[in-house]
């Protein structure tokens, strides 16, 4: 397997990972406050909520508790590749455009193809 070298800055740590090894770096935002023009104190009973942890974070970082390190999970390099071998044909069908199908199952199998190696599904 091609190894890639990871320096780590914050731990100023090396590691070799291949392209299968996720990796996780904390990251943090420098000023930690609520949006303006939000009463977040309205919503503060919803912060540990997690139906509306999506919808508070961002909005009522302060209020809520939501600042500091956030860990940023990635999988370096990984290469772009149909699973299926009937791809080509798929596509000429128009594997990747029905609706039938949805993202998921279009870029598990046909994520080249498809030009889905970049798309959060």
């Amino acid at each position: 397997m091609q190894k890639f070298l990871i320096f780590s800055l914050i731990f100023g740590l090396a590691a070799a990972v291949d392209s299968s090894t996720t990796v996780t770096v904390p990251t943090t935002t420098a000023i930690c406050q609520d949006a303006s023009g939000v009463n977040c104190q309205l919503y503060i009973s919803q912060c540990s909520d997690p139906n509306y942890k999506p919808l508070l974070s961002g909005k009522c970082d302060k209020t809520c508790g939501f600042c500091g390190p956030k860990l940023t999970t990635t999988k370096p390099n990984t290469p772009c590749v149909d699973s299926a071998s009937n791809c080509v044909n798929w596509v000429k069908n128009g594997f990747c455009t029905n609706t039938f199908y949805n993202c998921t199952q279009r870029k598990q199998y046909c994520a080249k193809s498809c030009n889905l190696c970049n798309t959060n599904c």
